[in-house]
Protein backbone atom coordinates (compact mmCIF):
# COMPACT_ATOMS: atom_id res chain seq x y z
CA UNK A 1 0.00 0.00 0.00
CA UNK A 2 1.55 3.37 -0.93
CA UNK A 3 0.31 5.21 2.17
CA UNK A 4 1.07 8.91 0.11
CA UNK A 5 -2.03 7.83 -1.45
CA UNK A 6 -4.28 6.25 0.70
CA UNK A 7 -7.65 8.49 1.61
CA UNK A 8 -9.27 7.96 4.78
CA UNK A 9 -12.93 8.90 4.57
CA UNK A 10 -14.07 10.41 8.05
CA UNK A 11 -17.89 10.43 9.44
CA UNK A 12 -19.39 14.11 9.65
CA UNK A 13 -17.45 17.46 10.21
CA UNK A 14 -18.23 19.52 13.12
CA UNK A 15 -19.91 17.29 15.12
CA UNK A 16 -19.03 17.66 18.72
CA UNK A 17 -18.48 13.82 18.69
CA UNK A 18 -16.25 14.80 15.48
CA UNK A 19 -14.55 17.84 17.05
CA UNK A 20 -13.61 16.14 20.59
CA UNK A 21 -12.81 12.70 19.75
CA UNK A 22 -12.71 11.52 16.10
CA UNK A 23 -10.41 14.31 14.44
CA UNK A 24 -7.78 14.45 17.20
CA UNK A 25 -7.39 10.54 17.11
CA UNK A 26 -7.40 10.86 13.10
CA UNK A 27 -4.44 13.49 13.21
CA UNK A 28 -2.59 11.12 15.71
CA UNK A 29 -2.40 8.58 12.09
CA UNK A 30 -1.08 11.53 10.09
CA UNK A 31 2.61 12.27 8.61
CA UNK A 32 2.13 15.27 9.76
CA UNK A 33 1.58 14.51 13.44
CA UNK A 34 3.24 11.03 13.29
CA UNK A 35 6.25 11.05 12.03
CA UNK A 36 7.16 7.62 13.48
CA UNK A 37 4.17 5.94 12.41
CA UNK A 38 4.88 3.32 9.38
CA UNK A 39 1.41 3.79 7.82
CA UNK A 40 1.06 7.18 8.23
CA UNK A 41 -1.49 9.41 5.61
CA UNK A 42 -1.29 12.90 4.80
CA UNK A 43 -3.32 15.22 6.50
CA UNK A 44 -4.66 16.47 3.57
CA UNK A 45 -6.12 12.66 2.87
CA UNK A 46 -8.60 13.29 5.23
CA UNK A 47 -11.68 13.80 3.71
CA UNK A 48 -15.31 13.75 5.68
CA UNK A 49 -18.45 13.01 4.06
CA UNK A 50 -19.90 16.39 4.67
CA UNK A 51 -17.09 18.00 2.76
CA UNK A 52 -18.18 20.60 0.06
CA UNK A 53 -15.15 19.71 -2.16
CA UNK A 54 -13.87 16.40 -2.90
CA UNK A 55 -10.46 15.97 -4.06
CA UNK A 56 -9.53 15.02 -7.36
CA UNK A 57 -8.42 11.56 -6.58
CA UNK A 58 -12.09 11.06 -5.03
CA UNK A 59 -14.11 11.04 -8.53
CA UNK A 60 -11.78 9.27 -10.77
CA UNK A 61 -12.11 5.35 -11.65
CA UNK A 62 -10.61 2.84 -9.25
CA UNK A 63 -10.24 -0.58 -9.95
CA UNK A 64 -10.82 -2.28 -6.40
CA UNK A 65 -13.06 -0.11 -3.82
CA UNK A 66 -13.16 -2.45 -0.58
CA UNK A 67 -15.91 -1.18 2.51
CA UNK A 68 -15.91 -3.27 5.44
CA UNK A 69 -18.61 -3.78 7.57
CA UNK A 70 -18.70 -2.28 11.20
CA UNK A 71 -15.37 -2.55 11.97
CA UNK A 72 -15.64 -2.53 15.47
CA UNK A 73 -17.16 -5.81 15.20
CA UNK A 74 -15.13 -7.05 12.52
CA UNK A 75 -12.34 -10.04 14.40
CA UNK A 76 -10.40 -10.23 11.45
CA UNK A 77 -9.30 -6.84 10.29
CA UNK A 78 -9.73 -4.80 14.06
CA UNK A 79 -7.76 -7.54 16.03
CA UNK A 80 -5.18 -7.65 13.09
CA UNK A 81 -4.60 -3.56 13.43
CA UNK A 82 -4.88 -3.76 16.68
CA UNK A 83 -2.35 -6.05 17.54
CA UNK A 84 0.30 -4.44 15.04
CA UNK A 85 -0.53 -0.63 16.81
CA UNK A 86 0.35 -2.95 20.18
CA UNK A 87 3.79 -4.23 18.62
CA UNK A 88 4.61 -0.69 17.19
CA UNK A 89 4.06 1.10 20.80
CA UNK A 90 4.91 -1.22 23.20
CA UNK A 91 7.55 0.13 25.45
CA UNK A 92 9.80 -2.28 27.62
CA UNK A 93 11.17 0.09 29.57
CA UNK A 94 7.63 1.62 31.06
CA UNK A 95 6.88 1.72 34.75
CA UNK A 96 3.52 3.35 35.39
CA UNK A 97 1.87 0.33 34.94
CA UNK A 98 -0.71 -1.54 36.76
CA UNK A 99 -2.77 -4.85 37.05
CA UNK A 100 -6.17 -2.74 38.00
CA UNK A 101 -7.03 0.38 35.85
CA UNK A 102 -10.50 2.19 36.33
CA UNK A 103 -11.02 4.13 33.33
CA UNK A 104 -12.87 6.79 34.51
CA UNK A 105 -15.69 9.35 32.42
CA UNK A 106 -15.74 11.78 34.79
CA UNK A 107 -14.14 14.40 32.65
CA UNK A 108 -16.73 13.32 29.95
CA UNK A 109 -19.85 15.21 28.69
CA UNK A 110 -22.40 12.25 29.44
CA UNK A 111 -22.59 9.18 30.44
CA UNK A 112 -20.39 9.56 33.63
CA UNK A 113 -21.10 8.13 37.46
CA UNK A 114 -22.97 10.57 39.49
CA UNK A 115 -20.99 8.98 42.44
CA UNK A 116 -17.87 8.62 41.11
CA UNK A 117 -15.76 10.37 43.72
CA UNK A 118 -17.41 7.10 46.17
CA UNK A 119 -16.70 4.92 43.76
CA UNK A 120 -13.29 5.48 42.60
CA UNK A 121 -12.31 5.51 46.72
CA UNK A 122 -14.04 2.68 46.98
CA UNK A 123 -12.06 0.94 43.97
CA UNK A 124 -8.30 2.31 44.45
CA UNK A 125 -8.46 1.83 48.44
CA UNK A 126 -10.22 -1.74 49.01
CA UNK A 127 -9.28 -3.33 45.46
CA UNK A 128 -6.03 -1.48 43.82
CA UNK A 129 -7.34 -0.12 40.82
CA UNK A 130 -5.33 2.87 39.52
CA UNK A 131 -7.51 5.33 38.05
CA UNK A 132 -6.97 6.95 34.82
CA UNK A 133 -8.98 9.67 32.61
CA UNK A 134 -7.92 8.61 29.03
CA UNK A 135 -8.37 12.48 27.68
CA UNK A 136 -5.11 12.79 29.84
CA UNK A 137 -3.54 9.64 28.47
CA UNK A 138 -1.35 10.19 25.45
CA UNK A 139 -2.07 6.77 22.34
CA UNK A 140 1.49 5.65 23.04
CA UNK A 141 1.09 5.36 26.84
CA UNK A 142 -2.52 4.07 26.71
CA UNK A 143 -1.24 1.26 24.88
CA UNK A 144 1.03 0.04 27.41
CA UNK A 145 -1.44 0.98 30.28
CA UNK A 146 -3.89 -1.83 28.86
CA UNK A 147 -1.84 -4.11 27.51
CA UNK A 148 -0.56 -4.63 31.03
CA UNK A 149 -3.78 -4.57 33.12
CA UNK A 150 -5.09 -7.88 34.13
CA UNK A 151 -8.66 -6.41 35.01
CA UNK A 152 -10.13 -3.33 33.17
CA UNK A 153 -12.98 -1.09 34.62
CA UNK A 154 -15.09 1.00 32.86
CA UNK A 155 -18.70 2.85 31.81
CA UNK A 156 -19.67 0.81 28.55
CA UNK A 157 -19.39 2.31 25.38
CA UNK A 158 -17.54 2.73 22.08
CA UNK A 159 -14.32 3.24 24.52
CA UNK A 160 -14.81 -0.60 25.52
CA UNK A 161 -13.03 -1.53 21.87
CA UNK A 162 -9.98 -0.71 24.40
CA UNK A 163 -9.71 -3.67 25.67
CA UNK A 164 -8.67 -4.80 22.47
CA UNK A 165 -4.92 -3.98 23.72
CA UNK A 166 -5.53 -6.55 26.85
CA UNK A 167 -3.51 -9.86 26.61
CA UNK A 168 -5.46 -12.75 26.22
CA UNK A 169 -7.59 -14.08 29.27
CA UNK A 170 -7.42 -10.75 31.12
CA UNK A 171 -11.15 -9.60 32.75
CA UNK A 172 -13.24 -6.45 31.23
CA UNK A 173 -15.83 -4.78 34.02
CA UNK A 174 -18.37 -2.41 32.19
CA UNK A 175 -20.85 -0.70 34.36
CA UNK A 176 -23.63 -0.23 32.30
CA UNK A 177 -27.73 0.53 32.04
CA UNK A 178 -29.48 -2.43 31.54
CA UNK A 179 -30.87 -1.40 28.05
CA UNK A 180 -27.24 -0.75 26.34
CA UNK A 181 -25.85 -2.15 23.23
CA UNK A 182 -24.34 -4.79 23.09
CA UNK A 183 -20.91 -5.73 21.54
CA UNK A 184 -19.23 -9.40 20.99
CA UNK A 185 -16.07 -8.07 23.06
CA UNK A 186 -14.95 -11.37 24.37
CA UNK A 187 -15.28 -13.45 21.00
CA UNK A 188 -13.46 -10.24 19.68
CA UNK A 189 -10.69 -10.13 21.91
CA UNK A 190 -10.87 -13.70 24.02
CA UNK A 191 -11.16 -11.82 27.26
CA UNK A 192 -14.00 -12.10 29.54
CA UNK A 193 -16.24 -9.42 29.32
CA UNK A 194 -18.41 -8.96 32.81
CA UNK A 195 -21.38 -6.50 33.03
CA UNK A 196 -22.41 -4.93 35.67
CA UNK A 197 -25.85 -3.41 35.79
CA UNK A 198 -26.22 0.46 37.21
CA UNK A 199 -29.20 2.71 37.88
CA UNK A 200 -29.96 5.44 35.49
CA UNK A 201 -30.01 9.04 36.53
CA UNK A 202 -30.55 12.27 34.61
CA UNK A 203 -32.22 9.85 32.49
CA UNK A 204 -32.20 11.67 28.53
CA UNK A 205 -34.13 10.56 25.43
CA UNK A 206 -31.70 10.92 22.55
CA UNK A 207 -32.00 11.06 18.92
CA UNK A 208 -28.49 9.84 17.41
CA UNK A 209 -27.33 9.78 13.60
CA UNK A 210 -29.84 7.01 12.79
CA UNK A 211 -32.61 8.10 14.95
CA UNK A 212 -33.93 7.83 18.68
CA UNK A 213 -31.69 5.40 20.69
CA UNK A 214 -33.44 5.87 23.91
CA UNK A 215 -31.91 6.77 26.98
CA UNK A 216 -28.80 4.94 27.51
CA UNK A 217 -26.38 6.50 25.36
CA UNK A 218 -26.32 10.43 27.13
CA UNK A 219 -27.49 9.41 30.38
CA UNK A 220 -25.03 9.24 33.63
CA UNK A 221 -25.18 5.97 35.92
CA UNK A 222 -25.17 5.53 39.73
CA UNK A 223 -23.07 2.68 40.56
CA UNK A 224 -24.31 0.77 43.95
CA UNK A 225 -21.18 0.21 45.41
CA UNK A 226 -22.45 -3.09 47.64
CA UNK A 227 -23.90 -5.07 44.61
CA UNK A 228 -20.64 -3.87 42.57
CA UNK A 229 -19.00 -5.68 45.32
CA UNK A 230 -21.29 -8.44 44.83
CA UNK A 231 -20.45 -8.92 41.44
CA UNK A 232 -16.68 -8.55 42.32
CA UNK A 233 -16.98 -11.71 44.02
CA UNK A 234 -19.31 -13.63 41.94
CA UNK A 235 -16.38 -12.80 39.16
CA UNK A 236 -13.70 -14.07 41.52
CA UNK A 237 -12.02 -10.23 41.96
CA UNK A 238 -10.59 -10.13 45.41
Amino acid sequence: INFDELVLVAPIRNSWQFNQYIYPALLSLTQEYNKDCPFAIKKENIICVNDAKMPQKMVIDVNNVFIPTQVKCNKKYLVDAMEQLRALYYDENFSDGCDRIYKSRAKSAKRFLVNESEFREFLESKYGFKTLYMEEVSFKDKINYLSRAKIILSLDGTSIMNYGYMKSGGKAIALRSENFAEYPIDYLFGIEFLPIICEIRDAKDTDHMDGFVGTWWASNLYADIDYVEEKFKAYGID
